[in-house]
């Protein structure tokens, strides 16, 4: 599928995560900035984003169930459709768990959850390599650009997170794309979690998950 800017075709794949990035992609490349100044071209990226995003992974979701582990002694309401498993990637993979769905590439991930012992927020935080501290404030660097983290206080937590541009790639041929990655901080004085996305789930959605985070005991 492509959407004709002048006398170009622009292609994106049919994958329905695609288009929920198309906006962007359109907004942060060269080529296309004279294009997606038109507003025809503009209610065309924004009808196929909505249209194609309602019931998937990535909009739309309710939270219907709780995932709970007694491991790490966290939970949080997630989709009921989502699986979870440790972590791939990561250097202590029992403390860290990363949740997929049915449709994603088999070490793709949507939202994923690292556990520090033994650490307060000022110590997690100024060991993750996304961020950097300016003038008291805390900024997270993303591909292109930079976000100032916004504090947050909930149930038995204190924290913050922020949003940045990201690469996506979606494995299909279509190269990578720009997308959005939520990066959380959270402590309860003792133990933190770092909350990530990869850019594949809307903001909202993983803030609202966030809120209802809950450090458990055993």
């Amino acid at each position: 599928m492509g959407i004709l800017c002048g006398r170009r075709l622009v292609q994106y794949s049919v994958r329905p995560y695609i288009w929920l990035l198309a906006y962007n992609h359109a907004e942060s490349s060269p080529d296309m900035k004279t294009c997606t100044n038109s507003i025809p071209v503009r209610l065309a990226l924004l009808l196929l984003i909505f249209t194609s995003s309602q019931g998937n992974v990535f909009g739309g979701e309710v939270a219907q169930k709780t995932y709970r582990s007694s491991s790490l002694e966290i939970q949080f309401p997630i989709p009921s459709d989502w699986t979870y498993r440790n972590c791939s990637y990561a250097s202590q993979p029992e403390k860290c768990v990363e949740f997929q769905k049915k449709g994603l590439y088999p070490y793709d991930y949507l939202l994923q959850v690292e556990i520090k012992e033994n650490q307060d927020l000022e110590q997690t935080v100024s060991s993750h390599p996304a961020f950097e501290k300016e003038n008291g404030e805390w900024i997270k660097q993303g591909q292109f650009g930079r976000s100032k983290a916004t504090k947050l206080s909930e149930n038995n937590w204190h924290g913050m997170y922020a949003v940045a541009d990201c690469g996506v790639d979606f494995h299909d041929g279509t190269g990578s794309h720009s997308g959005s990655c939520l990066t959380a901080i959270l402590t309860n004085g003792s133990r933190s979690a770092i909350i990530e996305t990869s850019g594949l789930i809307r903001t909202e959605i993983v803030i609202d998950l966030v809120k209802n985070f809950v450090f458990i005991k055993k």
